[in-house]
């Protein structure tokens, strides 16, 4: 899975701190043995790298299909990094990074853009020490060396970038997340719609309208989607639906 994932770290060939973590082989040998704490990082320390679980990220692709395709795929698989946007002009996406409100914890970042430049982005936002973690991917990563960015290919997978993130931010949970498999919805339409609205805190009866049926045909889907679902309660069914991303 990890073959050719690194493709550039020059980092200089120092011991590594006291508190340095064991990574894999394969990111070791990318690195010439070791992490340093600027690998990917526009800044050594900040609040959001001693925090684990959960990260921001933010996405920038001058195509506008590639910019968005990862949102629904970290989406889908529940992936630790929550993709809070996705945009194509860097110069904007840069924009977002130097405003707290905007700021990802972890950049995903095309190298080859016109204008500003995957590698100008993450000049730009070392320049600036913004603790944020800058991850590169492009359709050529071989082209390009930059000293402390990892470009990973188009293609990778999401558990690769969430996993490099982890490595990147030595957090563990990250390093060993991967995703888990989505059960198939048994739900049919009219099921899921009633669940759906009642997630949305709809009555039955305002369901029932929005659905053009009656309050009776109503209550037969929630029924049927609890027995389903195996769920004892109406909450527990729309929790259900939210974990798998059915809602």
């Amino acid at each position: 899975m990890y073959t050719n994932l690194v493709h550039s770290m020059h980092l200089p060939d120092l011991p590594p701190p006291a508190h340095a973590i064991v990574f894999p082989t394969w990111l070791s040998a990318g690195l010439g043995g070791r992490i340093d704490d600027d690998a990917g990082m526009t800044t050594k320390t900040s609040e959001a790298t001693d925090r684990h679980g959960r990260y921001t990220l933010g996405i920038v692709d001058n195509d506008p299909l590639v910019a968005e395709a990862p949102r629904s795929s970290f989406e889908r698989f529940h992936a630790p990094l929550e993709v809070i946007w996705a945009l194509t002009d860097p110069e904007d996406a840069l924009v977002h990074c130097l405003h707290a409100k905007g700021r990802p914890d972890v950049l995903l970042t095309d190298i080859d853009m016109p204008r500003l430049s995957g590698l100008g982005l993450f000049h730009e936002l070392q320049t600036r020490k913004l603790p944020i973690t800058v991850i590169g991917i492009s359709a050529f990563p071989n082209i390009a060396e930059e000293p402390g960015l990892v470009i990973l290919p188009k293609e990778s997978a999401v558990e690769e970038i969430v996993q490099l993130a982890g490595m990147l931010r030595r957090d563990d949970d990250l390093t060993r997340w991967f995703p888990t498999p989505t059960k198939p919805n048994p739900l049919s339409p009219s099921e899921l719609h009633a669940l759906t609205h009642y997630s949305e805190g709809l009555t039955t009866t305002a369901i029932a309208h929005t659905m053009h049926v009656s309050e009776s045909s109503m209550k037969t889907f929630a029924k049927r989607a609890y027995e389903k679902l195996d769920a004892h309660s109406r909450t527990e069914a729309i929790a259900i639906c939210v974990r798998n991303g059915w809602i």
